[in-house]
């Protein structure tokens, strides 16, 4: 068994973050309050309606990726379980606590990548609201989201903070208690 160290707090409570915030209101927009886990359903059968007009093939690819937002959850789950696991054995994955912060990255990347470079009807549906009807980012998206985003930020941080704080400690213990 190696040398025990702390558990990063901070990762813990960045993947508290990302578990919870899946659970509070992402999207409130008018006549919509969406949460992190009913995006790719409620959403998904949106643009599943709006295939069945128009191109049903480009529908089911924006609609799948939708449920790669579940990856947030996941990982945050996985993460907080992980580190336990490793505090306990005396291990340090600083790696697993990068995969963990960037794995809701990852899943919004790639759902804006879906349904940014699938150029087709729903693009036409979106260009032809006037700018003035759609909503400022920052008035739609509330308290889940930001709440994920935390928890991405502390998640990441807790990848350069725990080895330094480590060496610190190290550096400040008595002569004494290395004899020992």
């Amino acid at each position: 068994m190696g040398r025990m160290r702390r558990p990063s707090f901070e990762f813990l409570a960045g993947c508290l973050c990302l578990v919870a915030g899946f659970w509070f209101v992402w999207i409130d927009a008018p006549f919509i309050e969406l949460r992190g886990y009913e995006i790719p359903r409620q959403v998904g059968g949106i643009v599943d309606f709006l295939g069945s007009i128009a191109d049903k093939d480009e529908a089911t690819w924006k609609a799948w990726s939708l449920w790669t937002l579940y990856a947030v959850p996941v990982a945050g789950l996985a993460g907080a379980g992980l580190e336990v696991w490793n505090w306990r054995r005396g291990g340090n994955w600083w790696w697993m606590r990068l995969a963990v912060g960037l794995a809701p990255v990852l899943a919004l990347a790639v759902v804006g990548t879906v349904f940014a470079t699938r150029r087709t009807w729903f693009q036409g549906i979106v260009e032809a609201i006037p700018d003035a009807w759609l909503p400022s980012p920052f008035e739609v998206l509330r308290f889940g989201f930001w709440m994920t985003v935390a928890g991405v930020v502390a998640c990441l941080t807790s990848v350069f903070t725990l080895k330094r704080k480590e060496g610190a400690a190290a550096k400040t213990a008595p002569p004494d208690a290395a004899a020992g």
